[in-house]
């Protein structure tokens, strides 16, 4: 499912997050997710600037958890301190039409550690992600 969305999927969970996310018009979204690939922490941002500056923090948090994963390339893409700028196509997002885009974060674990410190180390992301979001909510709108 994790590569269905936006792309006239069967699957019935798809399109019932799909019609979740069309009728409510979220303004972030954050994807957890576990890679049984890699060693070390990671995120894809979208190449914006404000999902790499809420990823960026979060990414930082969570080291007191768990190493992040500093490989130039990580699930096939180009990679900087954790932090892609492309992802798959298909993954979970807002409606491509949506506008604003909301902020769009995909934050991984390594799926080979213990499930309790995947999500604290989840967990203390997510904490970054909303100080950080409340952060710049504070300096303006529609960012």
């Amino acid at each position: 499912m994790n590569r269905e969305f936006w792309r006239d999927s069967a699957e019935p969970e798809v399109r019932i997050l799909e019609a979740e996310l069309l009728a409510n018009r979220f303004y972030g979204i954050i994807s957890l997710h576990a890679d049984d690939t890699c060693t070390g922490l990671y995120g894809y941002a979208h190449d914006r600037l404000l999902n790499e500056a809420l990823l960026r923090p979060a990414l930082a948090a969570s080291e007191q958890i768990l190493p992040r994963d500093q490989r130039p390339m990580i699930d096939g893409f180009s990679a900087k301190e954790g932090v892609i700028n492309q992802c798959f196509c298909g993954v979970l997002a807002a409606p491509p039409d949506q506008r604003p885009q909301p902020f769009d974060v995909i934050f991984e674990t390594p799926a080979l550690e213990p499930l309790d410190v995947q999500a604290q180390a989840a967990a203390v992301a997510l904490q970054a992600i909303l100080d950080e979001y409340r952060g710049f909510i504070a300096q303006g709108q529609d960012l």
